[in-house]
């Protein structure tokens, strides 16, 4: 606050904040709770697995069916990604390495007392953030160093870290590997696309996250980047001397004192047919994501459905409805037709958004079955 505002506000003042603010919100906490609670099951970022006997914590994603971690019992240094299968409720099983990372980066983790000394010695690549597709056939990880920040102390206060550079990939259930150069913003060679060229828009891609549902015909991934914005966060912009964040000499890393600006959200599609070998790169240029608080950095992003509406509630799709089905009960005194939430219906095709099998339980036969639910086709794309 004092960095932000220029008030000084003590410890003991902050914790009485805290403590008033819990007890304002403990009957929203409660509600929340109970709403989690009544989920088919739960995912939570720290999550503890039982492998070969003994339990051990991870990060974790899963599909419903599998589900996709950074293995750290790997013997070090081996970066690896595993999958294993998973019933829905509490039984994992069939541990399979999905990716091991081979590419190497010579950025050291830290430096000590507080210097920055040459980078030491290659070392693999983080694997990290791993996010399913919705068909449940592909992950998208972070590979890189392991933070995504510079000369930020570390918690010990013993050093400070280097320069954290990373990009996105996508890894196939059959362990193909895809650069996603597009995304990453590069052309199909691996040269650069980006306006201010490899040494200061590349490498900064972070933290990725797949958004639960198709939407428009593509899967849809959401980024933490530190590439530059046009002339609104441009390198070595500065608004005025004190402004750390804005400083040109930090830029685009910012410092403890006031991250940089340049971290914000991006958001990229990803094609349906992912998986297709002739498909080499099924992602597609970048955007940034508008209503980003200018000054601030962003980072982490997760999407989610709203909470699913009851039967008789008014909805706009099946995705809307917990049991799946969104259809006319009706008109109102204007003529305009009236949409609810109802049972399942009895011999019928699934519109968009609501449930299937395979595409054949679609009523419009161009549609695609993905994740159980019919989807629509990608957009013709005219060369």
């Amino acid at each position: 606050m004092e960095h932000l505002f220029g008030i000084g506000v003590g410890t003991s003042t902050l914790v009485y904040f805290v403590g008033n603010l819990a007890d304002y919100y403990a009957e929203t906490e409660a509600t929340i709770l109970q709403t989690i609670l009544k989920s088919d099951f739960v995912h939570v970022d720290e999550t503890k697995i039982n492998i070969q006997g003994e339990d051990h914590y991870v990060w974790v994603f899963t599909d419903g069916k599998h589900v996709v971690f950074v293995n750290g019992d790997a013997p070090v240094p081996t970066r690896v990604l595993s999958i294993m299968d998973f019933d829905g409720k509490s039984v994992f099983s069939n541990l399979k390495t999905l990716r091991s990372e081979s590419d190497t980066t010579t950025n050291g983790p830290a430096a000590q007392g507080g210097s920055q000394p040459p980078p030491g010695p290659a070392q693999p690549k983080a694997i990290a953030w791993p996010s399913f597709t919705p068909d449940g056939t592909g992950v998208i990880y972070h590979s890189g160093d392991s933070f995504d920040s510079s000369g930020f102390n570390f918690g010990s206060g013993v050093g400070t870290s280097y320069a954290q550079y990373a990009e996105l990939r996508m890894v196939e259930l059959d362990k193909t590997v895809k650069k996603l150069n597009a995304l990453n913003g590069r052309d199909a060679t691996g040269a650069s696309v980006l306006p201010y060229g490899e040494a200061i828009d590349n490498n900064e891609n972070y933290e990725p996250n797949i958004m639960p549902l198709p939407v428009g015909g593509y899967y849809w991934v959401v980024f933490t980047s530190r590439r530059s914005y046009g002339n609104t966060w441009a390198p070595g912009r500065a608004k005025k001397a004190t402004d750390q964040y804005d400083d040109p000499t930090q830029d685009p890393w910012g410092s403890n004192a006031g991250p940089s600006p340049r971290k914000k959200l991006w958001v990229a599609a990803i094609d349906l047919n992912h998986a297709d070998a002739a498909n080499l790169d099924p992602s597609h240029a970048a955007f940034y994501l508008p209503g980003q608080e200018a000054e601030s950095a962003n980072m982490r992003a997760f999407s989610a459905l709203a909470p699913c509406l009851p039967e008789k509630a008014t909805c706009e799709s099946g995705a809307d409805c917990c049991g799946g089905y969104c259809r006319q009960t009706g008109t109102d005194a204007s003529g305009v037709p009236v949409l609810q939430c109802v049972p399942p219906p009895a011999n019928v095709c699934s519109n968009i958004d609501e449930p299937c099998k395979t595409r054949l339980d679609c009523c419009d036969s161009t549609n695609v079955c993905i994740g159980g639910i019919c989807s629509p086709p990608p957009p013709i794309t005219i060369q």
